[in-house]
Parts: structure tokens; C-alpha cells; sequence
């Protein structure tokens, strides 16, 4: 009963991301707003597991793994999902970002050689019907806008699904505090990088909106 619990919890808070994104966007580029996401949320989690002595990471192996999950999670993670945000409806961009599983799914078959029972290959294909079912209903051939959307959270639900076969592989070995927090951190330098280059960071003003975003959307819908 506590799995599906934390589940649905899980999928609560991450409902309440496209939100309070739509609503930081009105006062900060993308990228930048992203990048201050990721290391609010990566300090959050590296300063608590400081405080409760967790056990620091070892091994090249582990912060090789840990690299690719920053790039992947994080930098395309949150680079498609803060685009894609400026562009959808926060539901349409919610519904269409729960095709992560179904992309994991797929690629934990082929990477990890993980086997689907009956059950979870028909629980796949119905869920991934109802996405259907909701995008179609907002969707326009078209809207080339729409569309470009559509591409920026597919493009953030593969970058997370890869990393969460990287996280499988590591979760035995490395402490969870400090794997999400590192991965979190170092994920949001590239970010920066590109705001730096691709946008105006004029355009940002710390109202108090903003900040209740960056409060809620680094604390609670990340860390």
C-alpha cells in the first residue's frame, strides 16, 4: 500500500511543475529559469545529506553514471520541459510528459533486458492510448507551434527515461540524497552555458512570483 502511495505522491508534485513553470516564464528566459531550478534543488539535497552524513560517492564508475545522469535528466530533462512550458497548456504538457514510462519501458527491454508481463505491457499500451486520446483533443496538424511543443517534452521524456536506466544501474551502490543532488547540480551548468549564449538574460526580473516558483518547483516538485 506505501509503494502506490509514493507514487501517487510523486505524480502530484511533478503535476504541479507545468504550472509554476508557465507562471515563471512570464518573468525569466527559459534556460535561465531552468538552470535556477536544478541548482536550488541540487544544493537543497547535497546540503541535507550533509547534515545527515550520508555516505559521499565513490568509484569512476559511479560519478561517470552520475555525469550522464545530470546531461540526460537534467540538461535535456529540464531544457525541453522549460521550452515546452512557454509553448502547451500546463495539462497538455503534463499528460504528454507521463510518455516517460512508456520510453523507459522500451529502452529498459533492450538496454537492461528487462522482461513485461501481459499485465504491464497492457497497462503500457492503455496509458499510452489515453495520452493519445487527451493530445489528440488539443492537438492541430497545422500548429506548428503546438507541434514543436510536443517535440520539446518527448524530447525531455526521453532525456529522463535514459537516466533512470543509469539510476537503476548505480541505486544499489550509491546513496540517494547525494546521486540526485550531484546529478541535479552539475546538470544545471550547461543550462547556464546556453542561456548565456542562446538568451537574453535582461529579460529576468526577480519579482515574488517568480521566486514562489523557484521555491516550489526546486523544493517541492524537485528535491
Amino acid at each position: 500500500m506505501i509503494v502506490p502511495l509514493v507514487a501517487i505522491t510523486v505524480m502530484f508534485l511533478w503535476a504541479l511543475c507545468y504550472p509554476f513553470i508557465s507562471l515563471g516564464l512570464e518573468y525569466s528566459p527559459p534556460l535561465l529559469f531552468a538552470f535556477f531550478r536544478a541548482i536550488l534543488a541540487g544544493f537543497a539535497l547535497l546540503l541535507l545529506a550533509r547534515l545527515l552524513r550520508r555516505p559521499p560517492i565513490t568509484g569512476n564508475d559511479n560519478w561517470i553514471s552520475i555525469i550522464v545522469i545530470a546531461l540526460t535528466a537534467t540538461t535535456v530533462g529540464f531544457w525541453g520541459m522549460f521550452y515546452a512550458g512557454g509553448i502547451l497548456s500546463p495539462g497538455l504538457a503534463t499528460v504528454l510528459t507521463n510518455t516517460q514510462p512508456l520510453i523507459a519501458a522500451v529502452i529498459g527491454w533492450y538496454v537492461l533486458n528487462e522482461k513485461l508481463s501481459k499485465k504491464s505491457i497492457v497497462g503500457l499500451l492503455l496509458g499510452f492510448s489515453g495520452i493519445v486520446v487527451i493530445g489528440l483533443g488539443s492537438m492541430n496538424v497545422h500548429n506548428e507551434e503546438l507541434i514543436r511543443g510536443i517535440g520539446y517534452v518527448l524530447f525531455a521524456s526521453t532525456g529522463i527515461a535514459v537516466s533512470n536506466i543509469f539510476l537503476k544501474r548505480i541505486a544499489a551502490q550509491v546513496d540517494s540524497l547525494y546521486a540526485m543532488g550531484w546529478q541535479l547540480f552539475l546538470g544545471a551548468f550547461p543550462l547556464a552555458i546556453m542561456s548565456l549564449y542562446l538568451e537574453d538574460i535582461s529579460e529576468f526580473r526577480l519579482v515574488p512570483s517568480l521566486i514562489i516558483s523557484l521555491l516550489v518547483l526546486s523544493l517541492i516538485g524537485t528535491s
